[in-house]
């Protein structure tokens, strides 16, 4: 889902609104129980694969959590659990989930609903206008639990710049692409230079560069 939410969750050509439905369902359910196991369980004050199981302050206060010992990243899912504390491990899964849920929020009216069966005199598009608000809400509702737990994790300012890439970069990214990727940004030259300028740019080079393979052939 991290990698293509429109493919995997959302209704396609290829994909019907059950089989949507049920990606979904399972989807959220997943993500609900990943947020449980990082709510409950304590981040690590350090995560140093030489550190000792537990630090105890100077001042002969509590001791500190224990540390995290392990060789980055584990690969068997059963180990998953040793890494749960590990402060970096848990900032990239809650950034990612909120990028994937403001995905699907921003995307609310595409929500699968699965077949809509309603009662004789009934409104199917209201019905599943009220299915839709619902997810909206259970959207939200696991958007904050990420928000917790990143600021818990990484602390407010992660949380802040998460918010701005998803908010106005995301918006200043949607205008680039409508004005047809102007002004261009992957290459040095004068500001009216159009992204329609670099992709002629880079299709005469391939071409050049098809000719003299030809020709050395």
């Amino acid at each position: 889902v991290f990698a293509d939410p429109p493919s995997t969750v959302l209704p396609s050509r290829t994909l019907g609104q059950k089989a949507a439905l049920e990606r979904y369902n399972a989807f959220m359910e997943g993500a609900g129980e990943v947020l449980s196991a990082l709510e409950s369980t304590p981040v690590s004050s350090q995560s140093s694969s030489s550190s000792s199981a537990t630090a105890r302050p100077a001042d002969g206060g509590a001791p500190a959590a224990a540390a995290v010992r392990h060789h980055k990243y584990l690969t068997n899912s059963s180990l998953l659990h040793l890494q749960l504390r590990d402060g970096t491990l848990r900032s990239h899964v809650l950034t990612q989930l909120l990028v994937v849920l403001k995905y699907l929020a921003g995307n609310h009216a595409s929500l699968p609903t699965g077949p809509i069966n309603a009662t004789p005199g009934g409104d199917a598009a209201r019905l599943t206008q009220q299915i839709n608000k619902g997810q909206v809400k259970q959207l939200a509702a696991l958007d904050r639990r990420a928000r917790d737990l990143l600021r818990a994790t990484s602390g407010p300012d992660a949380v802040n710049l998460v918010s701005w890439l998803l908010k106005e970069r995301e918006a200043g990214w949607k205008v680039w692409k409508k004005n047809r990727c102007m002004p261009a940004l992957d290459r040095a030259g004068p500001p009216d230079v159009s992204g329609r300028d670099v992709r002629a740019l880079l299709l005469s080079g391939r071409k050049r560069k098809a000719r003299a393979a030809a020709g050395g052939a």
